[in-house]
């Protein structure tokens, strides 16, 4: 749900905030920078694998709807975007009456 995503980026936030999602020699995103944000292969090993593993290697999508979800919409992204950009690109563009979409780095 693109309610969903806005959650993501909050709770993302407030990690990059308190220093558990950091700057890396391949991803020296500045943690005050609040438009682009660090690239999805940081989000993914430093804050969605280690949060998925806790409830039980699940996936992002999972963890959150159980049960799943029929999909309307298809996201793609590049590994090394900036995820805060990516979001807020796609709560912005997303289709009138869509419900939920399909992203990769929350689907595996």
């Amino acid at each position: 749900k693109k309610r969903d995503l806005g959650e993501f980026r909050a709770i993302l936030g407030r990690h990059v905030a308190e220093g558990l999602v950091v700057p890396t020699e391949r991803d020296p995103f500045s943690v005050s920078d609040d438009r682009v944000g660090p690239c999805i292969h940081t989000v993914n090993s430093q804050f969605i694998v280690p949060i998925t593993h806790r409830a039980g290697k699940v996936s992002w999508a999972l963890m959150l709807r159980p049960g799943g979800r029929l999909c309307d919409v298809f996201v793609t992204h590049g590994w090394e975007e900036g995820v805060y950009e990516f979001i807020d690109k796609v709560c912005n563009s997303w289709p009138a009456g869509a419900r939920h979409a399909y992203c990769c780095m929350l689907s595996n």
